[in-house]
């Protein structure tokens, strides 16, 4: 039996073992457990493992990315969203995008401030201007 799989991450996210939810993350090369504790993660709000999941984002194997960002949108910490907003405009992939962009929505009203810097900004990439003035008008309609 391995040492990580669905039922251990279902316990240890029942315990509330973010810790240990995060090394799940950190140390296993199976996709499934790895994508079982990003959601777990989320769904615990699990402001301490930020850091990994914006590591996450950049995770291109079998669309962990993808939760990663929908994970960084529950917890809601507003330390995600220069990544995000990385990630919502320059990712390849579809489902990743659209994830991080809702993850900005999820924000909400706090973010407004950066995004609207973001979008004013020409320093900025055009695409991440394009994405915080999109994403801004979302929050306030």
């Amino acid at each position: 039996m391995p040492l990580f799989g669905g039922s251990t991450v279902e316990r240890l996210k029942a315990r509330g073992d973010v810790k240990a939810l995060i090394k799940c993350l950190c140390h296993l090369q199976d996709a499934a457990t790895r994508r079982e504790a990003v959601v777990a993660l989320g769904e615990l709000r699990a402001v301490e493992a930020l850091d990994r999941l914006v590591l996450t984002l950049d995770d291109d194997h079998d669309n962990l990315a993808q939760y990663a960002a929908a994970a960084l949108g529950k917890i809601g910490d507003l330390r995600a969203l220069k990544p995000l907003l990385r990630i919502a405009a320059h990712s390849t992939c579809y489902s990743t995008k659209k994830a991080a962009a809702e993850a900005l929505g999820a924000l909400g009203a706090p973010a407004l401030e950066v995004l609207d810097q973001v979008a004013a900004d020409a320093q900025a990439a055009p695409a991440e201007r394009e994405t915080a003035a999109k994403v801004s008008r979302r929050i306030r309609a």
